[in-house]
């Protein structure tokens, strides 16, 4: 039984880890497709959030543009004046999504755990938010960056810049590989605790 434990385990690792290279592989094909929604929503929440700041948005698959609202002044231009455009592709903040179907695609191999699918479109829409909190950050510090962040002309107070700082180091550094991990954790807890844990601990 304990053989059995570490062998799951051992599986499991090693299938994550396959899987997520092929599934890293086949997102730079389908992200466009699947991110378009994480565009969708930073524009909803830029619109809303920092409408001062918020000119034209424009999207199109795997790409995303945002015109800054205000003009500044254009570096080495003699001091002529523009609005920046800032762009993104959609699918580089949201490939966790392909990380936490590897875990899932790990579980169902080494245990054929059941409820895969139900779980792998649940997350999917779990995911969406926190991809989109990651380029809305990324653009909020772009646009804050070109004023050389003058408070005055964004019309924040220091805080909120610093929170805008802190947000996008958390959107763009930590969540993109932690938030699919926690959300595999929340909808395979039973595979994790009865699997994994026990198999963790024999083997130690």
């Amino acid at each position: 039984m304990i053989a059995w434990r570490n062998a799951v385990v051992l599986r499991f690792a090693a299938v994550a880890v396959i899987g997520m290279v092929v599934l890293m592989v086949a997102w730079t094909k389908v992200s466009p497709w699947l991110s378009y929604p994480v565009a969708v929503l930073t524009q909803v929440v830029l619109e809303q959030a920092a409408p001062r700041w918020t000119g034209t948005v424009r999207k199109e698959l795997g790409r995303i543009s945002v015109d800054f609202a205000m003009e500044v002044v254009q570096p080495n231009t003699g001091g002529q004046r523009a609005r920046p455009t800032f762009n993104a592709n959609p699918g580089r903040y949201a490939y966790g999504l392909p990380i936490f179907w590897a875990l899932l695609l790990a579980a169902w191999v080494t245990h054929r755990a059941p409820g895969r699918l139900w779980r792998a479109v649940l997350g999917y829409l779990m995911l969406v938010p926190v991809q989109t909190f990651s380029l809305v950050m990324l653009f909020l510090v772009g646009m804050a960056r070109v004023t050389q962040f003058d408070m005055k002309m964004l019309a924040v107070a220091s805080w909120q810049l610093d929170l805008i700082t802190y947000c996008f180091q958390l959107g763009v550094l930590i969540l993109p590989t932690l938030a699919p991990v926690l959300v595999w954790l929340a909808l395979d807890r039973q595979f994790f605790n009865e699997v994994i844990i026990p198999g963790w601990k024999r083997g130690r």
